[in-house]
């Protein structure tokens, strides 16, 4: 009876391990923006500017579109998520880095970025963005 026992858990670890390894390296999530309505994002992605300390550290995922700007004045380039409100008359873009060897997608692909919202500062100016920042394109 030992011995059965003692197989059977033996045979469901080594079916369970396997799907274990399945969620390593994947950030849990701790606000999910991607499948809500563009009211809600927007407003959502608003408070976020509001009250940025709220957020800070929180792994964010956000569905819009993919732009950049590239900055002359700093040098830099800024790479959006744009998020349309409900009227899709204006939008609102967040700013993430994309981890190192991420491939871009064309600007105006839609796409959903997960990273990690981190506050910055550039010339004394405070600004938001999401770092280490996964881009799953789905166009």
């Amino acid at each position: 009876m030992k011995r059965k026992l003692f197989s059977l858990l033996l045979a469901l670890l080594f079916a369970v391990s396997p799907l274990a390894a399945l969620g390593e390296g994947m950030p849990q999530i701790d606000l999910d923006l991607s499948g809500m309505s563009s009211l809600i994002v927007f407003s959502q992605v608003a408070a976020m500017m509001e009250d940025p300390s709220q957020y800070e550290g929180k792994v964010v995922r956000v569905s819009g579109y993919y732009d950049y700007i590239d900055d002359l004045y700093t040098n830099n380039l800024y790479h959006l998520c744009m998020i349309a409100d409900v009227t899709a008359c204006c939008a609102q873009g967040l700013e993430f880095v994309p981890k190192e060897g991420v491939e871009l997608p064309e600007p105006g692909s839609n796409v959903t970025v997960t990273g990690r919202f981190e506050i910055y500062y550039e010339d004394q100016d405070m600004y938001v963005h999401l770092v280490d920042a996964d881009i799953l394109c789905s166009d």
